[in-house]
C-alpha cells in the first residue's frame, strides 16, 4: 500500500536522500535550519520515513565519528543504527517490569506475544 507523504517527510527525504551512508549524516540541527521544522518535527519524519515508507534510514549519536541521520549502504551501517535502538529498548523494558512490579523475563514474554499478534493482524 502506498502512503502518502506527508509534508513534513517530504521535506525531510528531500534533503536526506542525498545524504548515502554514515560518512556523509546530517546533523538533526540542520534539517531543522534547512526545513524550518522543530528537532521534535524532524524526529517524527525520520520515525514515519522508516514505519510507514520503509525508508532505511541509519542515525549516530556519536558527534566523534559524524552524528546525525543518512541512507543506509551497508550492512555495518545497519549494526551501527539498531545496536542503541536494541539497547534503548531493553532499557524501557526494564522500566515497565520496575514500574509494573513483574519480573522482567514475564514483561519481556508479554510483549514478544504482542509483537507476533501486531505483526499477524499486519
Amino acid at each position: 500500500m502506498n502512503v502518502p507523504f506527508t509534508d513534513d517527510e517530504k521535506a525531510i527525504w528531500e534533503l536526506l536522500q542525498t545524504h548515502l551512508g554514515h560518512e556523509s549524516a546530517i546533523q538533526i540541527d540542520a534539517l531543522c535550519a534547512r526545513t524550518g521544522l522543530s528537532e521534535r518535527q524532524v524526529k517524527g519524519a525520520v520515525s514515519y520515513l522508516i514505519l510507514r515508507h520503509k525508508f532505511r534510514i541509519g542515525s549516530c549519536r556519536n558527534k566523534k565519528i559524524g552524528a546525525g541521520y543518512f541512507v543506509i549502504r551497508t550492512p555495518e551501517e545497519i549494526e551501527q543504527t539498531v545496536r542503541p535502538l536494541r539497547a534503548q529498548a531493553l532499557t524501557m523494558l526494564r522500566r515497565i517490569a520496575i514500574l509494573e512490579g513483574k519480573p522482567a523475563r514475564k514483561v519481556y514474554r508479554e510483549m514478544l506475544g504482542q509483537l507476533e499478534i501486531d505483526s499477524e493482524a499486519a
